[in-house]
């Protein structure tokens, strides 16, 4: 797979003309505005979506570069909207992890997006940004661990709050409530 200079530099969405028709029109991007924001299929996401974006944006005579800078500013547009219409309050603080994290156009556009927020990364609060799923995984065993949900039905949809997965008993379980709990 080929790597794009945007993943190191994040100047190539700056350096092309950006159509924001491009992608946004395409019924190859259901959940974009989608009633609740949902994990996509295996068609929508990963390899398989940026293909289909890549021949749309060619079919529609656009360069690669200005295929680039409509997906990136595709993306910080539909995360700025999800904070609109989703969260409880415009946010005062958003903290990127993953791959986006190493890109400053996409920092730039959500900043101007959000300009009541302070846009930063997980390494501005002292985490590895490409440990993120590591990350989401202990807070939510923590949150297990302590008997309190890890779901905001607000987001999910869900019908109400719930603890999430479960705790297996191990030959230290005793020891461990002891340590935790007493």
């Amino acid at each position: 797979m080929a790597q794009w200079p945007l993943t190191k530099t994040g100047s190539m969405p700056f350096r092309a003309a950006s159509t924001k028709n491009g992608c946004k029109t395409s019924p190859r991007i259901p959940t974009i505005r989608s009633s609740r924001p949902r994990r996509p299929d295996a068609n929508c996401s990963g390899a398989t979506m940026a293909a289909d974006l890549l021949a749309e944006g060619r079919a529609r005579g656009m360069d690669d570069k200005s295929i680039i800078a409509t997906i990136t500013s595709l993306t910080s547009a539909s995360i700025a909207d999800a904070y609109q219409r989703y969260g409880p309050a415009q946010p005062k603080e958003v903290i990127l992890g993953g791959g986006g994290a190493h890109n400053p156009a996409l920092i730039g556009l959500l900043q101007n997006l959000l300009p009541g927020a302070k846009v930063m990364t997980h390494e501005d609060i002292g985490f590895d940004s490409d440990n993120k799923e590591a990350l989401v995984f202990a807070l939510l065993a923590h949150e297990t661990w302590h008997g309190r949900p890890g779901n905001l039905p607000t987001l999910t949809g869900a019908k109400y709050p719930v603890v999430l997965g479960q705790i297996t008993p191990g030959n230290n379980y005793a020891a461990l409530i002891r340590r935790t709990w007493c």
